[in-house]
């Protein structure tokens, strides 16, 4: 992920070395009442055709149409900050405020993108193009934004257009979701509020890392909202969410569905749960996470997930629902665990004030606190016992026992799947 960002932000230094082009140079007035949409047009068109960076100075900038990057490459817009440079979106029902269609190597950074009551449109969509040829939408950046659409906030659609499969390679840093109302942002249409980050569509969204996002306008009163889903019908790779503050209630502060190797690590997630379907290969390290009183589990895991669970609060549940791998669980206070299929492999630190029993008791099977993750569920561990029948792990983990002893020490996984079996000493 380190070479993305590199990658990204190694391509707008070749255009930087030629004066960006002013916004207000191409007529546009920024006054929060005129229609700029046409000078935004042009604007954007002669950046992509001049290999120049967009500079959108203060004020407030309204457009009636979509603002379309189509198969852009090396596309960078950004303004003089988010409290001062402002897109404002009142255009018919279902075009997004900037729509990257197809568009490559792109960066959008230094805004906001406000929605209006009555126009009900998502503040950023990311798409392969639909056009004859299409081109898939890849290797973008979203840095320090500011979103409060009458809308989702962004959108990342995986639809599969011709031989074109999905989408890829996105960074998502320093981002707030403020739907509820910022400044002339929307304050009204509470259902059309969905996401904070949304990825769909018939393809897949890969490799994503989202860094300090800050989601706290989700409409808390409409279940199945979320602060970011992941929902696309094949199989995404690579989603990490970092860092990141989730506020919510009765929704999912992250949904994912169908996620390799995703982790979500140092966040803040409040009055809201998170839920794992259909997924593999997880990591959670996560601060408070919900509380019961809903009614709603702090994390909620169905079928075939391994993840590890770290500092929990004393409000936090936790359910495994019909898992079909093994679940390892590390926390340091607990209110409760409960399961109703495969019951979660509980390793250490279950105090929690107030704790029930874990119901369905626990399993023999140990997952060590130290632990490095890498691709497809292969672990690098060691603690001071023998991994069979303790550790689980994917075929071509390697496990140290630290109590040593003549052929004791080294461990391969050889065979037996993702199980805590099939481990062979060297």
């Amino acid at each position: 992920m380190r070479k993305l960002f590199l990658l990204i932000f190694a391509f707008p230094l070749t255009v930087a070395a030629q004066q960006p082009a002013n916004l207000y140079n191409f007529g546009a007035l920024g006054d929060g009442t005129t229609d700029d949409t046409t000078a935004v047009s042009n604007w954007l068109a002669y950046c992509n055709s001049n290999g120049v960076a967009c500079y959108a100075p203060a004020g407030q900038f309204v457009v009636t149409n979509s603002i379309s990057t189509a198969k852009s490459v090396g596309l960078v817009v950004f303004g003089d900050g988010y409290t001062k440079t402002k897109f404002v979106n009142k255009a018919s029902a279902g075009k997004p405020t900037f729509l990257f269609d197809g568009a490559q190597y792109f960066v959008l950074r230094d805004l906001a993108i406000l929605g209006k009551a009555g126009f009900p449109n998502e503040a950023i969509k990311v798409r392969t193009s639909t056009d004859a040829s299409p081109v898939p939408a890849g290797f973008g950046e979203f840095v320090d934004l500011l979103l409060c659409p009458n809308g989702n906030g962004l959108h990342f659609d995986g639809t599969i257009q011709g031989a074109v499969a999905g989408i890829n390679s996105f960074g998502v840093r320093h981002v707030k979701y403020w739907p509820s109302g910022f400044n002339g942002g929307a304050t009204t249409d509470t259902s059309t509020r969905k996401y904070g980050i949304i990825a769909d569509g018939s393809g897949l969204v890969n490799d994503a890392y989202i860094d300090d996002f800050n989601a706290v306008g989700v409409e808390k009163t409409i279940a199945g909202h979320a602060c970011i889903k992941w929902a696309t019908t094949l199989f995404s790779f690579h989603v990490v969410v970092r860092n990141c503050e989730l506020e919510g209630v009765d929704l999912k502060a992250v949904d994912f569905s169908k996620v390799f190797d995703f982790s979500i690590v140092d966040s803040y997630v409040e009055n809201a749960n998170l839920k794992f379907t259909n997924s593999r290969y997880g990591r959670i390290k996560v601060f408070n996470p919900g509380n019961s009183s809903t009614g709603e589990k702090a994390i909620d895991i169905y079928t075939g997930v391994q993840i590890v669970v770290e500092q929990t609060d004393s409000n936090g549940t936790f359910r495994v629902d019909s898992a079909s791998q093994d679940c390892g669980l590390i926390a340091s206070t607990f209110n409760d665990v409960s399961n109703s299929g495969e019951r979660p492999t509980v390793v250490s630190g279950i105090v929690g004030t107030g704790s029930d029993s874990l119901t369905g008791g626990i399993l023999g099977t140990r997952l060590p606190s130290e632990t490095l993750y890498l691709a497809n569920g292969v672990r690098l561990s060691s603690a001071a016992y023998s991994p069979n029948g303790n550790v689980p792990g994917c075929v071509g983990s390697i496990f140290t026992n630290t109590a040593g002893g003549a052929g004791a020490v080294l461990y391969v996984k050889e065979s037996g799947g993702c199980t805590n079996t099939g481990w062979v000493a060297k």
